[in-house]
């Protein structure tokens, strides 16, 4: 029986396969899932770029033609979304010599980031001050107007420039926790404890003279009787009168 089942899903399986592949040809998918595609698998040799603007998405065709933007468009179930623009360089040629440029990154070089900027369809070279010009002639001699070289700042600098700012975040937070735990204690501070004979009386105020006296009348306690008639005893002897009462 689990046999049987397997062969029947695998039959299935088999004939949906056609139906999948034709629904992709004949512009099933979104033209989001057209690039996310391309983002995965690789763009056609001809794409030169993709970006997204107020417009929408924009994709940029080497030698662009009204059959080839046709042909894409086929692809997708919202071609109107979807903008074209012509281009000099196809998106694999910068990958390729980017990879090329990437050997040259260093700081002996002076030569800090590359990147593809592809709404201008180009790469970006960012670069030193004092070997800029160098730079400049170097790239185009071998790839033409496909790199831009410009003037950068060293990736250590930026690295730099985080940690500071994480720095002052770290203080900031720190003074603010001393100044939490400040704070709490002034307000405990301000609890006054007055010990007497029957135990602690707190207040939340200072006391004057006159509450110090009534809370400790308050909390006085009456002597046991033999305490008492002891006390009267020592009175009546200092006074001469012979034995006690």
């Amino acid at each position: 029986m689990k046999r049987l089942t397997l062969l029947f899903c695998c039959i299935v399986s088999f004939l949906l396969i056609p139906i999948t592949v034709y629904a992709a040809e004949s512009g099933a998918i979104t033209s989001t899932e057209l690039v996310q595609n391309w983002l995965q698998n690789g763009y056609p040799d001809d794409v030169g770029g993709i970006y997204y603007s107020e417009e929408g998405l924009t994709i940029i065709v080497v030698d662009l033609s009204a059959n080839r933007v046709a042909e894409i468009k086929g692809l997708v179930s919202d071609p109107d979304n979807i903008e074209f623009v012509s281009g000099k360089h196809s998106y694999n040629e910068m990958i390729v010599v980017m990879s090329e440029i990437e050997k040259d990154l260093s700081e002996e070089n002076g030569i800090y980031a590359i990147c593809i900027d592809e709404p201008n369809n180009r790469i970006l070279v960012d670069v030193r001050a004092d070997v800029l010009e160098s730079t400049i002639t170097k790239y185009e001699k071998l790839y033409g107007q496909m790199v831009r070289v410009q003037i950068g700042e060293p990736i250590q600098d930026i690295v730099n420039i985080e940690k500071e700012s994480h720095t002052w975040l770290y203080l900031t937070m720190m003074l603010l926790m001393i100044a939490m735990f400040i704070v709490l204690l002034l307000i405990k501070n301000k609890q006054m404890v007055l010990q007497t004979v029957n135990g602690s009386i707190t207040t939340s105020n200072s006391l004057s003279t006159k509450q110090t006296v009534l809370l400790v009348r308050e909390s006085c306690f009456t002597p046991r009787d033999q305490c008492y008639q002891a006390v009267k005893n020592q009175v009546f002897h200092m006074k001469g009168g012979g034995e006690g009462i």
